[in-house]
């Protein structure tokens, strides 16, 4: 008896090491509190996802196309688009020699070698494989399938089941204890209300309709500021002569500079929206509602007007009788694959999150606690060390799975660069809240944003399918290079599917939610 409850003991010590993170869970909720344990859970939750889709993704695509390449099989090709060899020729492989510079810029933005591999859609095949009698393999149907609806139901699927577990008893009772506290809080600023004049009141909604049309205005900058970028990389990067004579950083930044602009966009709006909150006299409740709103819609939106300034300068402008897009249907003289050129920019954009993460821990967060530690001003120890925000952080995570969401189509191996880039984030997120962190003076609903963050990312999924839809529906598909041509129906059919499962789980998340209050 002594020796099977030795070996149950191991068993379990066994699988609690190969359930991953969870002793850096409890370690996590013992310092900080459930609420950031939530946020690490939250991302182990994404990476389980982001795996899960390349595995799909790896043996419906990846797989039989390299199988199809490495045995040189033959294809039989089904285009319904005429042949044109005025707009079929696309051979990015690069001629000559390369220095060492070009060879850092092309893996930074997925240009040159890597243009031209297995990582985006311009290098699968179109059309059938034979592999015995009676029994093809058509590439199209399952490249579309897979990356369209397999990866997303499978998303879902998962989000039900982790929605399910998690309202648990334990958790039940930090409601209780969050909503206690909260309350508290309320309170306070319902008492400071009901003194307040009309007069006062007056002049507080002057100030909120003043203080919003100024939000306004900011966002709206960032979005034509965002176009501008986009529109002005587009023309340079399409200057072949520029970038081969520019400098590495000046090239770098050419490339970079839509995910600097919305980057920067990101960071500097919000942080004018929560001065302007001081203002605004909100409860904290409210306050909480309106950051969140405003940063989830600041988020979503720069991606779309991205995504829009693409689309103006691949179908010139909507016009496809004009001169750039009357041969092909699309501005074939920019962009011989314009496929392969929207997944370089969801490229980039997942490259440079991860390093405006990275930089910032290293050159931001590190320094500023050292400054607190070893200054004795006291201005410096007001400032004091950084606070753990969740709401932002989870915010941050969501908005890098939309862009893999939006762009698994066109880059088929984003799922896997993501799963690679979520790990590192984990243990550089661990070690700047150990490090250089305080718990965040603000309380939540542990639960609540729990569920909350799930209907935001089940939003980013949504958001992800309208401009997917739209490119592979609406625009005229690349005559040179990838897998499809035209396949409307399926397209169509698979997007009701994925919509009707969506609506489904958030409805059986928010009814169990309802029963677990």
């Amino acid at each position: 008896m002594r020796s099977l409850k030795q070996l149950q003991e191991h068993l379990e010590d066994l699988t609690a090491y190969l359930d991953l993170w969870t002793q850096a869970f409890h370690r996590i909720g013992a310092n900080f509190g459930n609420g950031i344990e939530s946020y690490f859970r939250f991302l182990r939750f994404l990476v389980f996802l982001n795996l899960m889709s390349f595995f799909l993704i790896g043996c419906f695509v990846l797989i039989p196309n390299v199988t199809i390449r490495s045995l040189k099989l033959t294809t039989t090709s089904n285009s319904s688009v005429k042949n044109d060899t005025e707009c079929t020729y696309y051979n990015p492989t690069p001629t000559g020699l390369v220095n060492f510079f070009n060879y850092v810029l092309d893996i930074l933005s997925g240009t040159g070698m890597l243009e031209f591999s297995y990582l985006f859609y311009g290098f699968y095949e179109s059309g059938e494989v034979d592999l015995v009698k009676k029994i093809s393999y058509n590439i199209p149907v399952s490249y579309l399938v897979t990356c369209l609806s397999l990866a997303s139901q499978l998303h879902f699927f998962l989000q039900l089941y982790s929605v399910t577990v998690n309202f648990t008893l334990e958790l039940f009772l930090l409601l209780f204890l969050s909503f206690l506290q909260m309350e508290l809080e309320e309170a306070e600023a319902h008492r400071a209300a009901l003194h307040r004049t009309m007069s006062d009141n007056a002049r507080l909604y002057g100030y909120r309709v003043a203080l919003n049309l100024v939000v306004i205005a900011c966002i709206t900058g960032a979005f034509y500021c965002i176009y501008l970028a986009t529109q002005e990389s587009q023309r340079l990067q399409s200057e072949h002569d520029f970038l081969t004579k520019t400098s590495f950083l000046l090239g770098l930044l050419i490339e970079y500079l839509p995910s600097v602009v919305i980057t920067a966009a990101n960071f500097i709006v919000p942080m004018i929206c929560d001065f302007v909150m001081r203002f605004e006299a909100y409860t904290l409740s409210m306050q909480i509602k309106v950051i969140l709103f405003r940063a989830v819609f600041l988020r979503f939106a720069s991606l779309g007007v991205l995504l829009f300034s693409l689309w103006a300068q691949i179908t010139c402008g909507g016009d496809v009788t004009a001169t750039d897009c009357k041969a092909c249907e699309y501005n074939y003289g920019q962009y011989q694959c314009w496929e392969t050129r929207i997944g370089q920019e969801m490229y980039k954009l997942m490259i440079f999150d991860l390093l405006t993460i990275t930089l910032v821990t290293l050159l931001v967060e590190f320094p500023r606690r050292m400054l607190v530690d070893f200054c004795s001003w006291k201005l410096v120890k007001l400032w004091g060390y950084q606070q753990f925000l969740v709401p932002q952080n989870i915010l941050q995570l969501i908005y890098g799975q939309t862009v893999v969401w939006i762009g698994v189509f066109f880059c088929p191996l984003l799922p896997l660069l993501n799963t690679i880039k979520f790990i590192l984030i984990f243990y550089c997120k661990k070690l700047t809240l150990f490090r250089n962190c305080r718990p965040a003076e603000k309380t939540f609903r542990s639960a609540r944003s729990n569920f909350f963050f799930r209907i935001i990312l089940l939003i980013g999924l949504f958001v992800s399918c309208v401009p997917l839809g739209y490119s592979v529906a609406k625009i005229q598909p690349s005559k040179g290079c990838g897998p499809f041509q035209m396949i409307i129906t399926t397209i169509l059919f698979l997007f009701s599917n994925i919509i009707c499962v969506h609506i489904l789980c958030l409805i059986h998340c928010k009814s169990r939610e309802e029963r677990t209050q």
